[in-house]
């Protein structure tokens, strides 16, 4: 009967419907065009604002990036200022300081020495006295000049980099006020510095994030919506509207919108980003991002959209006229076999006039038809599957309060295993509330199971009914709304197996996680029953021997240094149930009566049910350990090379002596002159025995009470409790005295050290350092210059005597050069400045090994390179010096070629100094003429052929035609 009532249902469907051709050609062809509309407009939409989001995401980010740069250049300039203060401020307090000896020259010295480009000395009336630019002697500063704040009484003034007014570079200056009146200002040239600064201001950043081809303008726009910074400088200094970031100024919170600029012809997406500083707001960024991105790619889809629809709906109309004749009849067989199926009725088969046909409709009759016994053996087999398997399932309803908050749930339905495994029946429970059958229900299956109905999340775990006194393994998950279903299992025999194994399980996993070490266990009386060899090892004792045995009696331990007995580490472990460590300075006695060093701790082993079993010891040979920690502590507070004491000790140990029991105290700091020259010189191996003879030297000559410490790099410092000038001076000058007598090949050992001394507790020791300091740079300038011209005079000794017939290069050299620089009618003193680069021109070769210069075979690559070194090695030294420091570049680019091909800076043409480019020439034909261990000395004839063959190409051509001419 029911299956009768569908089909008359469904065949008055049909008759009051469209025609099936209709249906067929004209509702796909509809829905297929609205999806394409909908779809259209949907990609359009959210590829559009996908774009947008991206734009405003990106945007933020920038104005962010920007922000970020802002704080960090802010705390870089104030760094560098901060620097360069410093710096003239030194200058200026030497120059108060040493002002009974000033003079032109020592105020030119001063400033070469300490890299200070104008430094000015002037009288109590602000006149210029002296000066290291002679053309502002006698100058005065007027009324409105900065330094009229100095001479009215200001002790310190520290200018901000601004343009010299005369010479339009930039200039740093600062002036200090001497007690008399008198005063020092300094400057230096701060071209650089601006340069590096310019990179920090807003302009600068704006210009680098506006390079994103992507980005149509930012704005940078001040508290005062006055444009500060723009991608376009004609802007700056622009009034801004506030009308489009009112909520920016007013909220302090970013916005972005999209709007059509008319001035740029475009589509702009605008976002605007508070900049916000320590709090203060002072303004915003502005960045326009251009649009025709996205408008492309939404006019990309929806083009691509279009042709797809159209090709889409020529094939329908073909495919769909080709098939609406002959389907209509088959739809109609096949949709009253689907009205019997939906009916519920899966006995009635599928007729065989429908499964015979051969085409689609015959395999939609024969899928149909195998569907429909599969979906009956399915559900036969589901509700046998149910009611016989081993776990238990049972479906529930949760039931909630007001609030939503599970209270209670109800039994729908149980298979037979469920009542096996909790005893509960069926038909007893469904329909009921679970707190009816089971009052004491836990909370936690509650909970869980009303988050799993509620969710739709499943879970799996274990737990303990008690109410039931079963453990259970639980699979919990929701089909359908307010609804959980569980699978279960008692795993109660499986616990209780955990419960036997758990006790030897933890007493032999604590054993194995220690194996490496020696252990030893014992039970809840302190006895000894198990024993590792690791153990054997360290006690002497056997296991078989120690087993039974009371623990104090196999491990005794005492004091390493008092040898007072230690407490029993398994009474206080059975007694407190805590783990135990040993203290510092154990020593374990073994059992032939040595002392063995130990680290060692106790812990508990527990039961199940929270009672200690016994005590499982840990313990090691300390003894390696330790001497490691010794050593690291040493090196912590020592210099590596030297031995001495490190910076970090001294520091300490100033605080630590900075008492009024070791008044006076007197500290020293020394600076080894030349150390850098002798590095490049003769390598950092000769710079590294110098320290260490230095270091011998200080640990002679001081007493046991002075803390003697390399303080980095060739400074050393002396602190020296209870020592007044007198004794200082003499420890000072035996150090100078003994350093002058260090022997260490050809290189000259000078150290400057100065002192002062702390007498009265109210002194701050950071000044009486600031005072030693100061006192050491005077000796430094004094003596260290005269030195360094000594390491040079050394160095070409050296060289001399390592390579055959060098002197007689180098003066030949000299002569060449001296020729051509008079042909070219150069001055005195730079004929002697070129003459002297000549001589100077191989010092590089003191890196050289003797062997490498004077070899007779043809030398290899690498050989080669170690040679061509000799000019950088040479640049290095001479640029170290005053008297030299000029010939440095000269020295360096002697090995140029006129097209680019020398070394080693691979300079070409007149980028060459022109001093390097004479030498060039003398040095080439010198060696050519002269006997060589690799060579046979050319002819004249045939040196000045090579000469003129390579003009152009390594030589300058119009220097060898002066040079061929006077030859």
């Amino acid at each position: 009967m029911n299956e009768r009532n569908h089909l008359n249902v469904l065949n008055t469907l049909y008759k009051k419907s469209l025609s099936f051709r209709g249906k067929i050609l004209y509702l796909p062809l509809g829905i297929v065009f609205l999806a394409i509309v909908t779809i259209t407009g949907i990609s359009s939409y959210f590829t559009k604002e996908a774009m947008l989001n991206n734009m405003k995401t990106h945007g933020f980010h920038i104005a962010q990036q920007f922000i970020g740069r802002l704080k960090s250049n802010e705390a870089a300039e104030d760094v560098l200022n901060d620097m360069i203060e410093d710096r003239i401020r030194a200058v200026c307090n030497i120059v108060i300081k040493n002002k009974g000896i000033l003079s032109n020259d020592y105020l030119n010295e001063l400033s070469e020495d300490f890299d200070i480009d104008e430094i000015y000395w002037f009288d109590k009336d602000g006149e210029i006295i002296y000066a290291t630019v002679p053309g502002y002697l006698g100058w005065r500063p007027d009324s409105n000049h900065p330094l009229s704040t100095i001479m009215q009484g200001q002790s310190e003034l520290m200018e901000d980099i601004r343009k010299d007014a005369e010479f339009g570079n930039y200039v740093k200056y600062g002036a200090v006020r001497s007690a008399d009146g008198t005063f020092v200002q300094a400057g230096i040239s701060a071209d650089k510095i601006y340069e590096l600064t310019n990179q920090f201001s807003y302009q600068t950043i704006v210009e680098d994030m506006a390079s994103n081809e992507d980005i149509s303008y930012i704005h940078v726009v001040d508290n005062n919506n006055v444009v500060i910074a723009c991608s376009n400088p004609e802007d700056i200094g622009m009034q801004k509207s506030i009308e489009n970031f009112i909520s920016v100024v007013q909220n302090r919170a970013p916005h972005a919108s999209e709007y059509y600029s008319a001035s740029l012809g475009e589509s702009i997406y605008d976002v605007v980003y508070p900049i916000i500083i320590d709090e203060n707001f002072i303004g915003f960024v502005n960045i326009g991002y251009k649009m025709e991105d996205a408008q492309a790619a939404i006019s990309g889809i929806i083009r691509l959209i279009l042709v797809v629809a159209a090709v889409v709906f020529a094939a329908l109309i073909l495919i769909l006229n080709r098939i609406s004749d002959g389907v209509i009849k088959s739809i109609e067989n096949i949709k009253n076999q689907l009205g019997i199926m939906a009916a519920g009725n899966f006995d009635n088969e599928v007729p065989e006039s429908l499964i015979n046909k051969k085409d689609e409709f015959g395999d939609i009759a024969k899928s149909l038809n195998t569907t429909q016994k599969s979906i009956k053996n399915i559900i036969t087999d589901h509700q046998m599957l149910v009611e016989k398997m081993q776990f238990g399932l049972a479906v529930h309803e949760i039931i909630t309060d007001e609030k939503g908050t599970p209270v209670d749930y109800r039994f729908l339905s149980a298979n037979s295993s469920f009542e096996k495994l909790t005893g509960l029946k069926p038909e007893e429970i469904v329909g009921k509330r679970a707190l009816e059958v089971l009052p004491h229900l836990e909370p936690y299956w509650l909970n869980t199971y009303g988050e799993v109905a509620l969710t739709g999340d499943s879970q799996e775990f274990e737990n303990y009914a008690d109410e039931l006194g079963r453990w259970y393994q639980v699979v919990a998950y929701s089909p359908g709304n307010n609804q959980f279903a569980v699978i279960i299992d008692d795993i109660s025999n499986r616990k209780r197996m955990e419960e036997l194994l758990y006790m030897e399980k933890e007493n032999f996993r604590t054993t194995l996680l220690s194996i490496g070490d020696g252990v030893i266990s014992t039970d809840n009386k302190g006895k000894i029953i198990l024993m590792n060899v690791i153990a054997e090892q360290l006690t002497g004792w056997k296991e078989e021997e120690a087993i039974g045995s009371d623990f104090a009696e196999v491990f005794t331990i005492v004091h390493e240094y008092t040898m007072e007995p230690c407490r029993n580490l398994v009474e206080d472990v059975l007694r407190t149930g805590e783990i135990k460590e040993l203290a510092n300075h154990t020593a374990l006695i073994r059992r032939n009566g040595t002392l063995l060093p130990i680290e060692d701790s106790a812990a508990p082993i527990w039961s199940k049910n929270g009672k200690i079993t016994g005590v499982v010891i840990v313990f090691r040979d300390f003894t390696e350990k330790r001497e490691k920690h010794n050593q690291i502590e040493y090196l912590s507070y020592h210099d590596y090379l030297t031995g001495l004491y490190n910076r970090r000790y001294m520091e300490e140990a100033m605080k630590r002596m900075d008492t009024v029991e070791n008044l006076p105290v007197s500290i020293m700091v020394l600076d080894i002159n030349g150390l850098k020259l002798t590095n490049d010189a003769f390598g950092h191996e000769m710079g590294d025995k110098l320290l260490k003879k230095v270091a011998g030297i200080l640990k002679k000559t001081c007493r046991p009470q002075d803390v003697i410490a390399r303080m980095g790099g060739d400074e050393f410092s002396i602190l020296m409790p209870n020592t007044n000038s007198e004794q200082a001076l003499n420890i000072r000058d035996s150090i100078i005295k003994e350093t002058s007598k260090i022997e260490l090949e050809s290189v000259i050992v000078s150290i400057a050290a100065g002192y002062d001394i702390k007498t009265d507790t109210s002194q701050d020791i950071d000044v009486i350092i600031k005072n030693a300091e100061n006192s050491m740079y005077e000796g430094k300038m004094k003596y260290g210059r005269a030195m360094r011209s000594q390491v040079i005079e050394n160095v070409l000794r050296s060289i001399n005597l390592k390579y055959d017939n060098e002197q007689i290069h180098t003066e030949r050299v000299a002569e060449y050069c001296e020729l051509m620089a008079r042909e070219m009618n150069f001055s005195e003193r730079e004929i002697y400045t070129i003459k002297h680069a000549g001589i100077l021109h191989d010092i590089g070769k003191i890196i050289i090994p003797p062997e490498l210069l004077n070899k007779k075979e043809t030398l290899t690559n690498d050989e080669f390179d170690i040679i061509k070194k000799h000019s950088e090695t040479g640049y290095h030294i001479l640029r170290n010096t005053y008297e030299y420091a000029g010939l440095a570049k000269i020295v360096r680019h002697h090995h140029e070629m006129f097209d680019g091909n020398g070394y080693p800076d691979k300079l070409k043409g007149h980028e060459i100094p022109l001093e390097s480019r004479i030498i060039a020439i003398a040095d080439a034909y010198e060696a050519m003429t002269a006997n060589r261990p690799y060579q046979v000395a050319k002819s004249k004839e045939e040196a000045l052929l090579e000469i003129k063959r390579c003009s152009g190409t390594q030589f300058d051509p119009e220097i060898a035609e002066i040079f061929l001419k006077i030859m």
